[in-house]
């Protein structure tokens, strides 16, 4: 029987493709939130004004613009991407990773807030090194 071995650069592979496979996920679910809400836009003008005083009333915002990459909140993609990590990842890793994910708040005071709040509530750990990770 062969012995299996597991190299640095497996995990590193296997670390891409799973990143490549969230961003694919994150873009299709933007996706599919555009055509729902395209489809609900053509329901209210094919039913008359009385569903759209009604939409207005809810306060709901029904666009054709085109939504955000993630609709993921930014404190559950930093979640997400800190405890996925395979390893501990930097600061700055952490914000390339948050901005391939279609986050761009990573130079912000919210970035630094959302990761001490997280920390706060055992949701992620910050090393001593300040590398992120799992709890």
């Amino acid at each position: 029987m062969k012995d299996i071995v597991i190299t640095p650069a497996d995990r590193a592979k296997w670390m891409k493709e799973e990143e490549d496979v969230l961003l694919q996920i994150t873009k299709l679910q933007s996706r599919l939130l555009n055509i729902r809400r395209k489809r609900e836009l053509a329901d209210l003008v094919s039913n008359g004004d009385a569903e759209a005083e009604a939409l207005d009333q809810r306060g709901s915002d029904f666009s054709l613009q085109p939504t955000p990459l993630a609709e993921e909140s930014f404190g559950a993609a930093l979640e997400r991407i800190a405890k996925s990590a395979s390893e501990p990842i930097s600061k700055a890793e952490l914000k390339k990773r948050l901005a391939r994910a279609g986050h761009d708040k990573g130079n912000t005071p919210q970035f630094y807030t959302t990761l001490k709040r997280l920390k706060d509530k055992t949701r992620i750990a910050v090393l001593p090194d300040g590398r992120v990770w799992k709890p």
